[in-house]
């Protein structure tokens, strides 16, 4: 990732943190990014993330999100952190445990870890109640 891309991407993260949520210029931001770095995972993963963390007034849905974490998988079908992003979205935002434990499964063959093993027993646990 070129310097000047990681400043502004730094820049991004920090107004969110302080501020909880995305805007529309740190989204725009990254699509500038975008328009430079098309074929990079890890930026078609930070747009989803920002996406769902957007506060609404952004012209963006979440499904644009699921998207993004579908677009950075196609790129790099190696890149956990997009799996592990589309798994969270289908858990916490679309409700469906389901979906969710498809993405899961698929980012723990890439390495398996004791933070994605536990919220792979959460999701099952989740499962089974639905049924």
């Amino acid at each position: 990732m070129p310097n000047k891309e990681k400043i502004v991407i730094d820049r991004i993260k920090s107004n969110v943190r302080k501020k909880g949520f995305a805007t529309t210029k740190d989204l725009q931001n990254v699509e500038r990014l975008l328009i430079q770095n098309s074929q990079d995972p890890s930026l078609w993963c930070f747009r989803g993330d920002l996406i769902q963390l957007s506060n609404g007034t952004a012209s963006w849905k979440l499904a644009d999100a699921l998207n993004s974490y579908r677009r950075a998988i196609s790129l790099d079908n190696t890149f956990q952190e997009a799996y592990v992003s589309a798994a969270y979205y289908h858990y916490a935002v679309q409700n469906s445990p389901n979906r969710a434990m498809k993405y899961l499964k698929s980012a723990l063959k890439i390495k398996s870890t004791k933070v994605l093993l536990k919220l792979e027993q959460e999701i099952q646990k989740e499962i089974r109640l639905k049924q």
